[in-house]
């Protein structure tokens, strides 16, 4: 081969993997459940550097978070008790649109506990910032919502066919 072949077949090799990197790199950014943007990473990570807490405000949030998280952990237990319970009247052979509704209820009453229990929380961290803090606070409650309801990465499929395996 002469130099220009060679030349050439090492220019498009090049551009191949600059496309292919380029490609992975694009497909990365993407992935569902990543926020756009300046979103990235966790809504108390992020609600602590645009409201650029000082350290007694640090100290009282992290304390908020704390007890959010424990509460809001049991109530998310409750919900999933009673998405539990409404699935398996699917076992039932007799279930009464009675009994579905029932179910069905005990599953809102329960996410309507959760919605008041963050939104009391984001009163709580209102209250701890300053007046200029509130101003940005309200510009950026909308997005921390939007980061906490993304969906979750999908289940992995493996697991999942598995798991209906072993029930056969």
């Amino acid at each position: 081969m002469n130099k220009l072949t060679i030349a050439l077949l090492i220019t498009l090799v090049l551009a191949n993997i600059a496309t292919v990197t380029l490609f992975w790199v694009g497909r990365m950014n993407d992935r569902p459940g990543r926020p756009p943007g300046n979103m990235e990473g966790r809504p108390k990570d992020f609600i602590n550097k645009e409201l650029k807490f000082d350290g007694d405000q640090q100290y009282q949030y992290e304390k908020l978070v704390l007890e959010h998280r424990k509460i809001s952990g049991a109530y998310l237990d409750s919900i999933s008790q009673a998405k539990d319970h409404f699935f398996n009247l699917l076992k039932d052979t007799i279930t009464t649109q009675q009994d579905k509704l029932t179910a069905a209820t005990a599953i809102s009453a329960a996410n309507e506990r959760l919605d008041l229990l963050t939104f009391d929380h984001f009163q709580k961290i209102r209250a701890l910032c300053t007046p200029l803090q509130k101003g940005k606070f309200d510009e950026i409650i909308h997005q921390v919502v939007m980061m906490m309801s993304r969906p979750k990465p999908p289940a992995d499929r493996a697991g999942i066919d598995k798991g209906n395996q072993e029930k056969k």
